[in-house]
């Protein structure tokens, strides 16, 4: 099992404000948001798994499928 440097409860919070466009006044912040959220969650698919998935996902839905995200072993 990998490490997630994120607890559920701060991923879920950063996913409802970023879907209620709380950062949208301030580009720089949204991305940093969105990237702790990559590396807290060890899941380059975040931004998809939140803005193109149909039907759409909660932010508890989301973090699910960002904490079952498995990278390709070669």
């Amino acid at each position: 099992m990998k490490p997630h440097s994120m607890s559920r409860e701060v991923a879920e919070n950063l996913i409802s404000r970023l879907l209620a466009l709380e950062f949208a006044d301030d580009e720089e912040r949204e991305y940093e948001v969105i990237e702790s959220l990559q590396r807290g969650l060890a899941c380059p698919h975040v931004i998809t798994l939140m803005f193109h998935t149909r039907p759409e996902l909660t932010p508890s839905e989301v973090v699910d499928q960002a904490l079952a995200y498995e990278p390709i072993s070669l």
